[in-house]
């Protein structure tokens, strides 16, 4: 049966029995109570003659009375072979299967899956509401609940759920995925498929094909509308629509291409009973295994976030004010500070988080271009190590595509 049927008999069968005074029993109702539920929606489906695609009258009851009691289209998504992730944003559903994201589709409406979020959330013990649009819930089966809803999420409600199987894994299960396999560097760059696009010079191609493999941290750097956030805009057209984005800005600026990212925005006053940058990035993205984070304009306490993010392998991006890369690296540590934390240690987290900064500039006939692109290789003696691979005015600044990929692998 479509997700489309499914959604469309829901609401019929849910009104039924709200008309009939039929509750929905609860998560750890007992399996006599789960028995009854179904059998009076399978009364209502024959009584009411609603359509059944073909179905057993008994089976298609099961379905909706699991849905109801449980997370409503996705439950049957959490059981089938492999599934270690249900993804969806605004609608459209996605699942990792066996490590690879595959798309669902467009299973159903925002404002349904915000009923799914909302019905999960009490069932919870848990309220949503205008100061707290996110909810956090172990599910009844083990797995994990994760939601945000709108005004903080932006791109409509967002949902993760993250599918914990009940039989024990085995020792030579893991070893036939090849975990204790050698690592082998290469293997990465010939995953890695460039953007042949004979109309880009190659460090354009260079830009987009770092997009599209996620292969490195970066930070875009620059003075006051030097097209930093242009040039963020324009690489993000490249990331694939298999790749888990999450977003996270104090204001909305950012136009990124990607069509499925989870974003929330998060005012920069922070008042009483707010949610804050810090429970975005570090409880709720945490549980919604982002690819890559991208960070809105870096003012602020967000330098800390996206330095979290950074040094948790997660791959990160964001704008930031600075007239050479290494004013760009200094003011990020100085924005991260904390109180009491040496700043050679915040100098470490930058180091190690960030590979790569692309400094942008301002001509006096007001042209904005790409100036330089520097590998971050660590800090030695508290001082960053940086390497210039491409730099607008030297001669041998124009390098090939290839060239700046094996600088930017990761070791």
């Amino acid at each position: 049966m479509s997700g489309r049927l499914y959604e469309s008999l829901l609401p019929q069968v849910q009104e039924i029995l709200v008309q009939e005074g039929v509750p929905v029993p609860g998560w750890r109702a007992a399996r006599e109570e789960r028995e009854r539920f179904a059998a009076r929606v399978a009364q209502a489906i024959v009584e009411r003659r609603l359509p059944r695609d073909g179905w057993q009258v008994a089976e298609l009851a099961g379905r909706l009375a699991s849905m109801m009691m449980g997370t409503g289209l996705l439950e049957p998504l959490q059981e089938e072979p492999g599934i270690e992730e249900v993804i969806v944003r605004n609608g459209h559903v996605q699942v990792e299967r066996y490590g690879q994201i595959e798309d669902v589709g467009d299973v159903a409406s925002n404002d349904y899956f915000r009923q799914v979020a909302l019905r999960v959330a009490d069932l919870g013990g848990q309220v949503m509401k205008a100061d707290r649009p996110f909810v956090l819930v172990d599910l009844p089966n083990g797995s994990r609940f994760t939601a945000m809803v709108e005004p903080l999420s932006v791109n409509g409600v967002a949902i993760n759920i993250r599918v914990f199987r009940p039989e024990r894994q085995r020792f030579s299960q893991i070893v036939s995925t090849g975990t204790f396999e050698p690592y082998d560097p290469a293997r990465d760059l010939s995953l890695v498929q460039p953007v042949d696009d004979p109309g880009l010079p190659p460090l354009a191609r260079f830009l987009a094909s770092l997009a599209r493999s996620n292969l490195a941290s970066a930070i875009v750097s620059g003075p006051f509308s030097s097209g930093k956030t242009t040039l963020l805009n324009a690489m993000s057209q490249y990331f694939p629509t298999t790749l888990q984005l999450s977003v996270v800005e104090t204001f909305r600026e950012l136009q990124l291409a990607h069509p499925y990212a989870a974003r929330a925005v998060v005012p920069a006053t922070e008042e009483s009973g707010q949610v804050t940058m810090r429970e975005v990035v570090n409880v709720l993205y945490t549980r919604m295994r982002p690819d890559a984070l991208v960070v809105g304009e870096v003012v602020a306490d967000e330098a800390r976030e996206f330095l979290r993010a950074a040094n948790l392998g997660v791959r990160a991006y964001t704008t930031i004010h600075g007239e050479t890369p290494l004013d760009a690296l200094r003011r990020l540590e100085t924005l991260a500070q904390e109180e009491d934390v040496p700043l050679m240690a915040v100098r470490e987290l930058v180091g190690r988080g960030v590979q790569l900064v692309l400094q942008m500039r301002r001509d006096s006939l007001g042209r904005r271009f790409l100036a330089q692109v520097a590998q971050v290789q660590g800090c030695e003696g508290g001082n960053y190590v940086l390497k210039v691979l491409y730099d607008a005015g030297a001669r041998e600044g124009q390098k090939i595509v290839e060239e700046l990929w094996r600088a930017c692998l990761p070791s």
